[in-house]
């Protein structure tokens, strides 16, 4: 018996050969489709890699490109799947993904007076702050001196903290990187 060749009729990709039996050599011979291949006594073409056998018509084998499951990225790191056969990848593509950007900075709202002490000291900030809180009017400088003296922890929402920020020009984003600092303080 010869063999007979199957295609799958949805892309009609070369999907199975096998030794054809006498019903099946009689459906080959008059053309008849199964319910989802198509079948020919034709053997498909001798194929390399990323390549797949398509039947274009009735007995004829085309080759055709098969990157399925291919996934690359483009200059601008987007993402691009192949999922059919025929389509080529891009030459510029590549099988790196990208880096992602790091993390964003967690921002700790508390840190302890030390290190809060420590990082002011660091940027050359703890001189102005002492002569800042020793120039409030009172008593909102006892209040400011007891806090700045006795408190275990500094809250990056306090009020005072607020008005130190304020008193060196720093806007939210350079508090937060003195928080930041201050926290990795050990």
């Amino acid at each position: 018996m010869p063999l007979i060749h199957f295609a799958s009729q949805s892309n009609n990709e070369h999907i199975l050969s096998r030794e054809a039996i006498g019903a099946d050599y009689d459906l080959v011979k008059t053309a008849v489709i199964n319910t989802n291949r198509w079948r020919t006594l034709v053997a498909p073409p001798s194929l390399s890699g990323n390549q797949v056998a398509v039947l274009t018509a009735r007995d004829a084998w085309s080759i055709q490109p098969d990157y399925r499951g291919y996934v690359g990225y483009d200059e601008g790191d987007v993402k691009h799947e192949v999922n059919v056969i025929n389509v080529t990848p891009d030459p510029v593509w590549t099988t790196t993904a990208p880096t992602p950007p790091p993390p964003e900075p967690v921002i700790p709202t508390i840190v302890t007076r030390r290190q809060a002490k420590r990082a002011l000291f660091d940027n050359g900030h703890l001189s102005l702050v002492i002569a800042a809180l020793e120039a409030l009017p009172e008593p909102a400088q006892t209040k400011a001196m007891i806090d700045w003296s006795d408190a275990g922890t500094f809250q990056r929402s306090n009020a005072i903290v607020q008005q130190m920020a304020a008193v060196l020009s720093m806007d939210e984003s350079e508090l937060d990187a003195l928080f930041i600092q201050a926290s990795l303080i050990s």
